[in-house]
């Protein structure tokens, strides 16, 4: 009956088929001829019958009520297949149609992609609005080249397409992709080109809603040419790499500058361990000078604390350099984090004066409460920092959560929005960092690791942090920092805990159906979150309808924990770092610095510490540098002069880490504070006594500080013999002293050990602060066989990391070693094998395994001490290479890889840079912290954009190379000393960013400036950006300075201190002090300045070889600056000159000249100033000519020639000179001119007959020489005339004109006296511009 019913139902949808396909009876006879099926909207049920179409190609059934994929084992050419819109849960049935192309299964139910391996031909996929939750099983389709999988609930790619390497449509719109790491999964996809997150068809993923989505997505998906089913333009794809390139400079200049600023920070901190290591070892030495003498319990349990303390002064060493590099990584990871996510995950540090900052603290301490932590004894909290989360992946979760649990149109939805903590979780101490860029985890990822299923927040301080507090006290660590005998010495054995700073994050949380947990009412706040939820887990059967479980704790009922069973309800907001005020008196003398503590020498003296930490706040800047100052000014003896590590409060400021200062602060006092145990050695007290000394002394003998150099003469059977403090080189005849057995030969400058062979007994030897330069000249001592304690340091050979094993090695019966017990990993041999890259590395590193030298891009290969860089052939497809933290220390094998774009070789052993002449794409080199002292080998990387060598050994820039793309030159922590330097990097036409800080002459007052000024494209110099004020400071600062080039274009090419003649015409340079001096010109005869912008002369300096100095057209307005008085610089600086040009400036007068030593001086040019009186000439003895054209001077003052001035030449055309009035004190004048001024009468002329040797005269251009008879009445009154007005006096003139005077005499020139009447006047068109013109 059943199978009747079968045959029947199957025979109805053939005949629905046929109809609805409208073949004929004729092609319906014969089934296997027909090749495509259509049917929509039918009532078809199951589509076994579909297996009678043995050749069919094409089939396409939408809508027909299809569950089950099946009937299809027989359609071996099916090449098309559409089942949309039915009721599919499972992908099954299509293992027996491999020449699929084309399927379609959208709206649909299905749940998992699975079933689909065989079908390798495939080339479309459509799965469409179903309820697929993993991107899976998809690696042998690798012909696809469509896949559509929008409106299902997919939240991430990873690595579930990198197979797909044809596919060339991706459409996962509306689905719950939030994260633009995601987004970076599909670059390994080389011929995708279509692209949708966004479809109005099937909606949005959240990460459409992200800031800056387009531009990121279009910059790391160059290939897309659709994005969101809209073209994409060239433009739009330029804009984005444009806008993504200079975010990316951005935070890479951020980044480099942090790393340089806890570069030199770390430095810092190494200098003030060695500060801390010298103080120590002097202590050590004095003690043990005193205990050789007589034995002390109470000293000599001072040297055992001593010998502690020195070992624990390394532990704290260690653990401050591992916070600060812990902070440097978590600051450089948090803009990464920035940038990666294009901005939508970023951190805000918070400052006190802002209202959410206020806020937090506020929180915090409303729920600290001081009689549950009494237990630990703490007595308050102090907040750190405050850091505001902008996380808008989470938080887009969040406020899409509440939106569909609650009316937020309605403002009372608010009420159940609720402020909780989140503290750490002992057993899993990094997973609250990791919240603040992802979010909590979901019930599943959290099981799977050991978390609490749900989220646990808490109300109070005690729940959040008293797990990781009881936890601290319980641990070893905890017990082990107070063990030591120094410390509770400082604490007068008291009992005291030392708890580190916390961290909490605050959380909102939307607190709706909230009930307390009925089987586990109760927590305890003291033990961790993940024991507790093992122990006592919620039931969450009991809680289906609830979204929160409430806990309390018992006997007080105020501190409550809730679970939150949904992750997405909670929004990390804040994260707050803090301290404990604790109750004991003692917390201000001792410092945590991790894993060890330390403690001051004066019992007077404090750290800061949470207690008194209100007390330094407003000047902790002030006291960090003053600190820092000290460290730098410490020298050391018989070293060479320590380098300064330039780094300013301000510079901890700018990258983000003014938390650090205390820390700091406690670390420098502590490196700083030295004990007086130096007077336990009388010898450094007082001035010794040799001759006083050799007399009382048995066994015994302490000559520290005696001045000896020779030590022959010490003979006798001592067993202690001090010898610091001396001049001592040369240690022969110490054989001499067969029971020696404590020799000091600390402080003096030995550099060889002969002379130590014959001492049999000798078993403690202190050579610190000497000058051994060799671990060959410690073998010498293993001869001395029962040496025990040796020290060494603040040596030469101390500045090796391997000198202590190489040492150990060659004395094998070494007990102690610079103070510090020899171990048995001190005793384990230094292996010397060098590291290669191996295949297995490649392959784990690059995450390629097939073909992968053909296919291998990016490889990075860190912390592995690799000493060679052999490994790299052949890798032609090589993009990114990254060797950083090595021992590497030569660029090779890597020639091959011509395609590489960006090169990583920072923290190696680099010496110079070579092998990179063919690497023409290379964008970014990164060679910091290498051992390069010249910058060569780059010239062919003509598109380098980052170059960086911070952390080197660079002296200069030399022929620098003119790289047309070089953007950014990262060059801080070098040995340039010059500033000069910075002209050779000027010619970069694209550099905007530099870094130069820390090196020498970074540390000139007018750095910035100088830099700014010489290079003005810079947009950034050492992390700071460049205010328009400071750029116009420069140039005002700058502009006139006479620069190398200048001086090189006009010396063409002659040495500066051989040439006899310089010319700077028009080099706009001003006013700077003493340019020009006998060091840089010894032999300088004649220098013209003409044309510039000087406004005075103390640009000169001494140039006792100048003789002509032409200053004309410039600004000057005085010829003498005060301050130059009866010193040899400006114009007394030029006593053998005998021409100054001086003319077109802008003087008034000649003050100054009174005080000038111009002995030699012979002619003087003043044309065209604004001179209004002449004097000051008294001690201008040999003054020949002086050109006074074109001033301002009406008439001579009885001053203007008081001495007797030899000047021969007189020039003063142009002045308006109504007379000559005091002009025959010039009594040796010979030449005057006087053209155009104002001389009208004959009277003028009068003064000049007093000058009998006159012999020019020339008058053009004033009213008397236009009257009638002008040049007969000049003759008759200055008969020694020759020439005038330009025109010689001719013999036959002078016979004419005694002619006429003899014949008659003439008639007086008189004037008419005209009637005092008015008469009209006719004016016509006259130029008046000739009459009055100067």
């Amino acid at each position: 009956m059943q199978q009747e019913e079968k045959k029947k139902g199957d025979s109805g949808k053939l005949e629905t088929i046929k109809i609805m396909n409208g073949f004929s009876d004729k092609e319906w006879s014969n089934l296997d001829k027909i090749e495509r099926i259509e049917l929509t909207l039918e009532d078809f049920g199951r589509m076994n019958v579909i297996q009678m179409f043995k050749n069919l190609k094409s089939l396409t059934l939408i809508n027909v009520g299809i569950t089950i994929i099946e009937g299809l084992d027989d359609l071996t050419k099916l090449e098309e297949l559409n089942l949309n819109e039915n009721q599919i849960a499972k992908l099954t049935g299509l293992k027996s149609i491999p020449n699929l192309k084309s399927l379609y299964i959208s709206h649909n139910v299905i749940q998992k992609l699975e079933g689909l391996e065989s079908l390798t031909k495939l080339e479309t996929l459509w799965l469409c609005d179903n309820k697929i939750d993993t991107i899976q099983n998809l690696d042998q389709l690798m012909n696809l080249k469509q896949l559509w999988l929008a409106a299902n609930s997919i939240s991430n790619l990873r690595t579930s397409l990198d197979k797909l390497k044809n596919l060339y449509d991706l459409n996962i719109s509306g689905n719950k992709i939030c994260s633009f790491k995601e987004a970076l999964n599909l670059n390994r996809l080389p011929n995708l080109k279509v692209l949708a997150f966004y479809d109005p068809h099937f909606g949005d993923n959240p990460i459409c809603n992200l800031c800056n989505y387009q531009t990121y997505v279009l910059y790391h998906l160059r290939n897309i040419y659709k994005l969101d089913t809209l073209m994409i333009s060239d433009d739009q794809k330029s804009f984005a790499e444009g806008t993504f390139m200079k975010k990316k400079m951005y935070y890479n200049m951020r980044i480099k500058t942090m790393q340089r600023t806890f570069s030199t920070l770390c430095k810092l901190l190494k200098k003030g361990k060695k500060i801390k290591t010298d103080s120590l070892c002097e202590d050590i030495s004095n003690l043990n000078i005193k205990l050789a003498q007589e034995q002390d319990k109470e000293r000599q349990q001072l040297l055992e604390n001593k010998y502690e303390e020195y070992e624990n002064q390394n532990e704290i060493y260690n653990s401050i350099k591992k916070k600060v590099y812990e902070y440097c990584n978590q600051s450089i990871h948090k803009l990464i984090t920035e940038l990666e996510t294009g901005g939508n995950i970023r951190l805000e540090e918070g400052k006190t004066n802002e209202k959410w900052y206020g806020s937090c603290v506020d929180l915090i301490n409303s729920r600290f409460h001081a009689e549950q932590m009494g237990k630990f004894g703490i007595k308050d909290i102090q907040i750190k920092r405050v850091v505001r989360i902008h996380n808008k992946f989470i938080r887009n979760k969040f406020e899409e959560k509440m939106e569909s649990l609650v009316d937020v149109s309605n403002q009372s939805h608010k009420k159940s929005l609720e402020y909780l903590f989140y503290g750490v979780d002992p057993n899993f101490p990094s997973e609250i960092y990791n919240v603040i860029e992802e979010g909590f985890r979901s019930c599943q990822d959290s099981q799977q690791i050991g978390l609490s299923s749900y989220t646990p927040l808490v109300n109070s301080i005690l729940g959040a942090d008293a797990p990781r507090i009881q936890h601290l006290l319980n641990g070893q660590e905890h017990a082990q920092k107070l063990n030591k005998r120094f410390i509770k010495r400082k604490l007068y054995y008291q009992k005291y805990n030392v708890i580190p700073p916390g961290v909490i994050l605050i959380c909102k949380v939307l607190m709706i159906k909230s009930v307390s947990d009925s089987k586990f009412p109760y927590f305890n706040p003291e033990q961790p979150w993940s024991e507790m939820y093992q122990k006592a887990p919620v039931d969450t059967k009991q809680y289906q309808d609830e979204y929160t479980v409430l806990r309390v704790m018992e006997n007080d009922p105020k501190h409550k924990l809730w679970f939150v069973l949904d992750n997405n309800l909670v929004l990390p907001e804040y994260f707050a770092e803090f301290e404990y005020v604790m109750q004991s008196p003692l917390q201000n003398k001792i410092a945590d610095f991790g894993s060890a503590l330390g403690v001051l020498e004066s019992e007077e003296d404090d750290f800061i510490t949470p207690a008194n930490i209100n007390k330094y706040k407003d000047n902790i800047n002030d006291l960090y540098n003053q600190l820092a100052e000290d460290l730098n000014n410490y020298q050391f003896e018989n070293l060479e002069e320590y380098p300064t590590y330039e780094l300013k409060a301000q510079d901890l400021d700018r990258s983000e880490c003014a938390s650090l200062k205390p820390a700091l602060v406690n670390y420098f006092k502590y490196c700083l504070s030295r004990s007086t145990l130096y007077e336990l050695n009388p010898n450094l007290v007082g001035t010794p006594n040799l001759n006083e000394i050799l007399k009382n002394q048995t066994q015994f003998l302490n000559l520290s500080n005696c001045s000896v150099q020779d030590i022959t003469f010490v003979k006798g059977q001592f067993h202690t013999l001090i010898l610091s403090y001396n001049k001592i080189s040369n240690i022969t005849g110490l054989n001499e002293l067969p029971n020696l057995i404590r020799l000091d030969l600390s402080h003096n400058e030995i550099s060889n050990l002969n002379g130590l062979q014959g001492l049999n007994n000798l078993e403690v030897l202190d050579l610190t602060h000497n000058n051994i330069q060799d671990v060959d000249q410690v073998g010498i001592l293993k001869y001395n066989q029962n040496l025990k304690y040796l020290s060494v340091v603040f040596n030469p050979i101390g500045e090796y990391k391997e000198t202590r094993k190489e040492i150990v090695m060659i004395l094998n019966n070494l007990a102690f070693l610079d103070h510090l017990p020899v171990t048995e990993e001190d005793r384990e041999p230094t292996t010397n094998q060098k590291q290669y890259i191996t295949t297995g590395m490649l392959q784990t590193f690059s995450k390629v395994q097939h073909d992968w030298k053909q296919h291998i891009q990016s490889v990075m290969i860190t912390h592995q001490k690799l000493s060679s860089m052999k490994g790299l052939e052949e890798l032609v497809q090589l993009r990114h290479l990254n060797l950083g933290h090595n021992k590497i220390t030569q660029i090779t094998s890597i020639q091959d890889s011509v395609l590489l774009e960006e090169l990583n070789l920072e923290k190696n052993s680099i010496i110079q840079i070579q092998g990179l002449d063919n690497m023409q794409y290379l964008k970014k080199l990164e060679l910091g912290g290498n051992k390069i002292f010249q910058i060569d080998g780059i010239s062919n990387l003509i598109n380098l954009m980052q170059l960086s060598l911070e952390d080197n050994a660079i002296l200069n820039l030399k022929e620098f190379p003119d790289l047309k793309s070089l953007m950014e030159i990262y060059l801080g922590n070098n040995n340039i000393t010059n500033q000069k330097e910075i002209n050779n990097i000027k010619h970069l036409q694209k550099l905007i960013i530099l870094d130069l800080s820390g090196n020498p002459f970074a540390r000139d007052t007018n750095y910035r400036s100088y830099v700014l000024y010489n290079i003005p494209k810079l947009k950034v110099l050492d992390g700071i950006s460049i205010e328009a004020s400071e750029q116009q400071m420069a140039k005002n600062l700058y502009t006139g300075r006479l620069t190398e080039e200048i001086l090189f274009s006009r010396l063409q090419g002659q040495p500066a201190n051989k040439i006899t003649e310089l010319c700077l015409q028009n080099c706009e340079l001003r006013d700077f002090e003493d340019v020009f001096n006998v060091q840089s010109f010894p032999q300088l005869v004649e220098l013209d300045l003409s044309q510039n912008l000087f406004t005075s002369t103390k640009m000169l300096g001494f140039l006792p070889q100048l003789k002509i100095l032409i200053l004309t057209s410039n600004k000057i307005e005085t010829l003498l600056c005060p301050t130059d008085i009866n010193q040899k610089k400006g114009l007394n600086g030029c006593q053998q000159l005998q021409i100054l040009d001086i003319s077109q400036n802008c003087l008034k007068e000649f003050n100054g000249l009174q005080y000038c030593l111009l002995k030699d001086l012979k002619i003087m040019k003043c044309e065209k100033n604004e001179i209004i009186r002449v004097d000051y000439l008294e001690n201008l003895k040999q003054l020949k000519e002086l050109d006074l054209n074109y001033n301002k001077v009406r008439q001579f003052d009885p001053q203007s020639f008081i001495a007797q001035n030899p000047i021969k030449c007189l020039k003063i055309d142009g002045n308006g000179l109504k007379n000559f009035q005091n002009i025959q004190k010039l009594f040796k004048l010979l030449h005057l001119f006087a053209n155009s001024n104002r001389i009208n009468d004959l009277p003028d002329i009068e003064h000049l007959v007093a000058l009998t040797q006159l012999k020019e005269l020339e008058l053009v251009g004033n009213s008397l020489s236009r009257r009638p008879g002008y040049r007969q009445m000049i003759l008759r009154k200055l008969p020694t005339i020759l020439y005038l007005d330009g025109r010689e006096v001719t013999q036959e003139e002078r016979e004419r004109l005694e002619l006429v005077d003899r014949q008659a005499v003439l008639p007086q020139m008189q004037i008419q006296q005209q009637p005092n009447t008015k008469v009209p006047v006719k004016l016509s068109s006259i130029n008046f511009d000739g009459i009055f013109s100067k």
